[in-house]
């Protein structure tokens, strides 16, 4: 369940663990590093003259120019995004890097605007009718 992967049966499985009491704990909502600008694509390595992963580089690239019109990054985004749903309890976030480490918890408790919101969903970037932007742990 990621701001790239999130079909309307996956969003209605998470409704069906979160009307049980059943938390999620989201990990990946980076697509292995993908979204952030990395070479691999669920941890394995993205080739360009393949049509699907030429629509995920189109895909990245789209939701990078917004990012940062709307000053956040695809990581930031990415985290919120992984949050939104209700069902959500936690994002797993890992790093080999200390450093990053408030970087992830500042992308964790941060807001993503709506405005951002609104324009993935204008250009296709997000389903149109996904429900839980507004009320986002993260947004």
């Amino acid at each position: 369940f990621t701001v790239l992967n999130h079909p309307p049966e996956l969003v209605r499985f998470i409704d069906t663990l979160a009307d049980r009491q059943i938390g999620l704990i989201n990990s990946a909502v980076m697509h292995g590093g993908f979204l952030g600008g990395g070479n691999f694509f669920d941890y394995r390595p993205i080739d360009p003259a393949d049509s699907e992963d030429g629509r995920r580089l189109q895909w990245r690239d789209q939701c990078a120019q917004i990012c940062r019109r709307h000053d956040r990054s695809p990581f930031q985004v990415a985290v919120a995004f992984g949050l939104s749903h209700p069902g959500v309890v936690a994002v797993a976030l890992s790093t080999s890097q200390p450093g990053r480490v408030g970087e992830m918890v500042s992308a964790a408790l941060g807001d993503i605007p709506s405005p951002l919101w609104s324009e993935l969903r204008e250009l296709g970037l997000i389903d149109a009718d996904y429900p839980h932007l507004e009320t986002s742990k993260g947004g």
